[in-house]
């Protein structure tokens, strides 16, 4: 069973020129060598060029940080139970279709972490859209009613579990 954790707060800016330090910082741990062992990709943006890529989008549309508590990414978790054995090639292929079916106007950096007893992906992605460069919005239910159902649609795809499946709670009461 895979869920898809949203972390809280999203990546803000830092001041003056640390403006995107923590979003450099993120892309580093999302793709770190050490936990991914090469099991990275990126959406939307060349290999090793997300944060370039990243900071040239918000230039672009002038929605570059000025403060702390502006917003410059986001973080999604996408984790399975140490039960399934998810190899790390599957929930490569269902993060990259995760970020082109829920991301497909967003730079994204992703890495599938195997450094713990459950295989889980970090996703690290731009807070503004490239296309029309718009912020990216995350509305109350989005979780239950957007998010987590294409997750388990890609993951049934796959012949892996779903949320519901394995816990017997509707999206909505989970």
């Amino acid at each position: 069973m895979a869920i898809l954790k949203m972390i809280d707060p999203p990546i803000h800016g830092g001041g003056g020129k640390g403006a995107y330090a923590h979003l450099k910082r993120a892309i580093s741990y999302a793709q770190d060598p050490d936990k991914t062992k090469g099991y990275i990709g990126n959406a939307n943006c060349a290999e090793n060029h997300a944060l370039e890529e990243m900071i040239h989008t918000k230039k672009h549309y002038g929605k570059e940080p000025h403060n702390r508590r502006d917003r410059v990414g986001y973080h999604f978790v996408i984790s399975w139970s140490p039960e399934e054995n998810v190899p790390p090639e599957v929930a490569l292929e269902v993060t990259k279709e995760f970020c082109e079916k829920c991301l497909p106007q967003y730079e994204v950096a992703y890495g599938v972490h195997l450094d713990q007893e459950h295989v889980h992906s970090h996703l690290v992605f731009n807070s503004v859209n490239f296309e029309t460069g718009k912020m990216f919005r995350y509305e109350k239910n989005d979780w239950e009613l957007v998010y987590q159902p294409i997750l388990d649609e890609i993951c049934k795809k796959h012949g892996l579990h779903t949320l519901e499946t394995d816990t017997g709670i509707p999206l909505g009461e989970y």
